[in-house]
C-alpha cells in the first residue's frame, strides 16, 4: 500500500476474489464504498495508513506461507483494529451513507 492509501481497497478486493465467496463480494462493495466516503469526511492520518499497510502485509505473508491459522488471526486483528477506529471516530452510529451523499445522482454507487 502506498503512503497515499493507494492499494488499500485493491488488497481487500483481491482477498475477497480469492475467497470465491459471492456473499463477501456483495458485502465488500457496500462496506468499501462507505469506507471511501468516511475517509473523505474524517481525518485519516499517515499513521492509520501505515498501520493498515503493516496489517495487510502480515495477512498477505500468512497467506503466502500457507498458514491459515495465522492468516485468520491476522485478519481478526485487522478487523478488530478497524472496528476500534470506527468506534473512536464516533461513526459507529452514523448512517452508512453520509448526509452529504443523500442528494444527487450518486452514479458512483456500485449497485447503480
Amino acid at each position: 500500500m502506498a503512503p497515499d492509501g493507494t492499494g488499500y481497497h485493491e488488497f481487500h478486493e483481491l482477498l475477497v476474489r480469492a475467497s470465491g465467496n459471492p456473499l463477501l463480494t456483495t458485502v465488500l462493495a457496500a462496506v468499501e464504498q462507505a469506507v471511501r466516503w468516511a475517509a473523505v469526511e474524517q481525518d485519516i492520518t499517515q499513521f492509520d495508513r501505515d498501520e493498515a499497510a503493516r496489517s495487510h502485509r502480515a495477512i498477505a505473508k500468512a497467506i503466502s506461507d500457507h498458514d491459515p491459522r495465522r492468516a485468520e488471526h491476522r485478519m481478526r486483528r485487522h478487523l478488530d483494529a478497524a472496528l476500534e477506529h470506527v468506534e473512536a471516530s464516533g461513526l459507529l452510529g452514523a448512517p452508512m451513507i453520509p448526509p452529504s451523499r443523500w442528494r444527487g445522482d450518486n452514479s458512483d454507487l456500485p449497485w447503480r
